[in-house]
């Protein structure tokens, strides 16, 4: 294959569509949140594993120059692999994600949202959540992916409910 095939394969992800449904609202007191995955082959491949996760991101996040911080991953779910697709081929996964409160990341996840919960009382800051699904594809970098913006329905961090104070001198 030349230099403008490899560019084209990988452009294309390997030949592998990614089709997401998820609900679209989520509430803060769901546990678990099903999803159906749909891979689509173009050409036969070889699919490592199939994640899908439920991502907070910092709406306004990057102003400033800075970089954004990172998502917080708040629940995930995995189909392991290898399985094959061939031209053609369609294949669906129903899939559960289990939903962590920041209670059970311990006390790093705590801090974290209470932070979150100040900056966010100060109105600078609002989150925006994701539904995140990707193929990990072999001999290809970049793995197909599809992702769906979900609305939020209750608390921004659940089971941590108290605001910090912090004074700017």
């Amino acid at each position: 294959m030349g230099f403008f095939g490899k560019i084209k394969q990988n452009l294309n992800h390997g030949g592998v569509k990614v089709y997401l449904q998820a609900p679209t609202t989520i509430t803060s007191s769901q546990t678990e949140i099903p999803v159906k995955i749909t891979l689509e082959a173009a050409q036969q491949c070889q699919v490592d594993s199939l994640e899908v996760s439920l991502e907070r991101r910092f709406a306004n996040a990057g102003s400033n120059n800075s970089p954004p911080p990172a998502p917080v991953v708040m629940g995930i779910a995995k189909q392991a692999g290898p399985f094959t697709l061939l031209p053609g081929q369609n294949q669906s996964f129903d899939l559960s994600i289990t939903v962590s409160s920041p209670d059970s990341g311990g006390a790093m996840a705590q801090t974290f949202g209470k932070f979150a919960n100040a900056v966010s009382s100060l109105g600078s800051q609002k989150f925006k959540h994701y539904i995140c699904a990707k193929a990990d594809v072999a001999n290809i970098k970049l793995d197909p992916k599809a992702e769906q913006q979900v609305v939020w329905e209750g608390n921004e961090m659940p089971g941590i409910t108290e605001h910090v104070n912090i004074s700017l001198n």
